[in-house]
Formats: C-alpha cells, sequence, structure tokens
C-alpha cells in the first residue's frame, strides 16, 4: 500500500475543477471536485483550488503533500504562466494562473494546457505508457489533444 503522495494535481474543465492526490508511482490516493464553468473568475478559481487542496490534505494519505502542484487549464498557455485565451473560461483570459495559484497554496504551481497534462499522463501510467509517440484527443466542454 502506498503512504505518501507525490503530487497534488488539478484539472480545471468549462464545468467542474477536479483535484486528486497522486502517489509517486502514479496511484490515484484521493480525489475531489468542485463545480466551475462560465462566471469563473480568478478568485473564484485560487478559493476553489485552496478549497480542494485543503479536502485532499485532510486524507491520511495525502497529509505529506509538499511538493509543487500541477493543473491543467483549458487555452492556450504562455510560457510564462499566464492564460492567452481560453473558450470555456473567458474570465480567466489574462490570468498569471502559476502565480496567483502559488499565491493561494504556498507553494509552487506549474500549469499547462489540459490536453498537454493528460496526454502526459497516459504515457506515464495509462494506455500510452512506454510508448514513445502517441496522441491524445480529450473530448469534454471542448475538444483538445496532446
Amino acid at each position: 500500500m502506498v503512504t505518501s503522495a507525490a503530487t497534488l494535481g488539478f484539472d480545471l474543465g468549462g464545468q467542474s475543477l477536479r483535484a486528486a492526490s497522486v502517489s509517486a508511482d502514479g496511484v490515484v490516493l484521493a480525489d475531489a471536485c468542485v463545480a466551475s464553468g462560465p462566471g469563473l473568475t480568478p478568485a473564484g478559481l485560487a478559493a476553489a483550488v485552496r478549497e480542494l487542496a485543503d479536502r485532499l490534505a485532510s486524507d491520511p494519505g495525502a497529509a505529506s503533500l509538499r511538493t509543487p502542484v500541477g493543473i491543467g487549464v483549458p487555452g492556450v498557455i504562455g510560457a510564462d504562466g499566464r492564460l492567452a485565451g481560453s473558450p470555456n473560461l473567458p474570465e480567466l483570459e489574462g490570468m498569471n494562473v502559476a502565480v496567483e495559484l502559488a499565491a493561494a497554496l504556498g507553494r509552487e504551481v506549474r500549469v499547462d494546457n489540459d490536453a498537454n497534462c493528460q496526454a502526459l499522463a497516459e504515457g506515464w501510467v495509462g494506455a500510452a505508457a512506454g510508448r514513445t509517440d502517441f496522441l491524445y484527443v480529450g473530448l469534454g466542454s471542448g475538444v483538445g489533444s496532446g
């Protein structure tokens, strides 16, 4: 049984914000979800991320989380972590997701396009594990690929 989490990951979608604490070998130790969607502001996103992080920190397997967290966001992410455009969450455009969520959580936050994050996960422990070349196509509130 895995007893400590390697990281905390978030997936922001057009309808919900999901979070999971994940062990170093890719096992989901705990997960939680809250509604998101149109009208979500930067302050609202920071509050929702903090709420989910607090909820997951109370899980015995996630109590030792100290590593940077990751978040996948639908849209174009600049090299500086700023959301340059998002068809599902236009109120967040211009938000420096990495900086603002790091301030909310008190630790480093890494941000990328949600489909890229999902592709990385598939390549790590999913259907594409061990493959060097593959395409991930995600269908949700929109369509993305990584």
